[in-house]
């Protein structure tokens, strides 16, 4: 994994809010830092004063072959994975609700959705980025696990965000599948358009954009 530090995070007291966030297929948690610049952008927004301190966390996010699933088998749960546990064994992050974020890009988009909708008493902000369910997966979601979306419906999110680039040819229909699905649980969330394909171009605006919102 990759861990951006606040500036003077040496001086800093107390538990800080987490962001975790999760890149596309293809990618690695070095792609963040590399293709995406968001270590430039976050230093940019705290020079502006734009950001409370927040430790943010880039693991290695994919999933082993024979757990794959229309729903990338992450139902399983964060706290069953080692990367939650090793980051608040190691750096001082809270772990109350209201200052856990998870954002992702498309594959780490409906990682996202998955850990955030099957464990919502463990996110309070939701950024799902140039992603959707592919029609297998909303089937899935319907037949199977109602209840677990309507435990997602009974717990509010202080922000949930599905955001996709004006000019992505990729994601249209799953986005707006998964969009219907969550209206039709009774979900909340935020739809947002902004320019940019299904690329990291877009998701450096998005994020750009919606770091300063984060727990406030």
């Amino acid at each position: 994994m990759h861990v951006y530090l606040p500036p003077n995070f040496e001086m800093l007291k107390g538990k800080l809010p987490v962001l975790y966030l999760l890149y596309g297929g293809g990618d690695n948690d070095i792609s963040w830092t590399s293709a995406a610049k968001i270590n430039f952008i976050l230093d940019n927004l705290y020079a502006d004063g734009k950001l409370k301190d927040m430790i943010v966390v880039m693991p290695a996010g994919h999933v082993p072959e024979p757990a794959r699933s229309p729903l990338m088998a992450m139902q399983a749960g964060p706290e069953n994975d080692p990367f939650m546990p090793f980051v608040e064994k190691t750096y001082p992050v809270s772990t109350r609700r209201e200052d856990r974020a998870i954002a992702g890009f498309s594959m780490g988009g409906v990682q996202t959705l998955n850990l955030a909708l099957w464990h919502p008493e463990m996110f309070n902000y939701v950024y799902a980025m140039s992603t959707g369910y592919f029609p297998n997966g909303v089937q899935e979601i319907q037949q199977k696990y109602a209840a677990v979306m309507k435990n997602a419906a009974a717990h509010s999110f202080k922000e949930f965000i599905v955001a996709r680039g004006k000019d992505d040819t990729l994601m249209p229909a799953n986005c707006e599948a998964t969009k219907k699905m969550l209206d039709g649980f009774g979900i909340r969330y935020q739809y947002k358009e902004m320019n940019g394909a299904h690329s990291f171009v877009f998701s450096r605006r998005f994020l750009a954009a919606s770091f300063p919102g984060m727990f406030r």
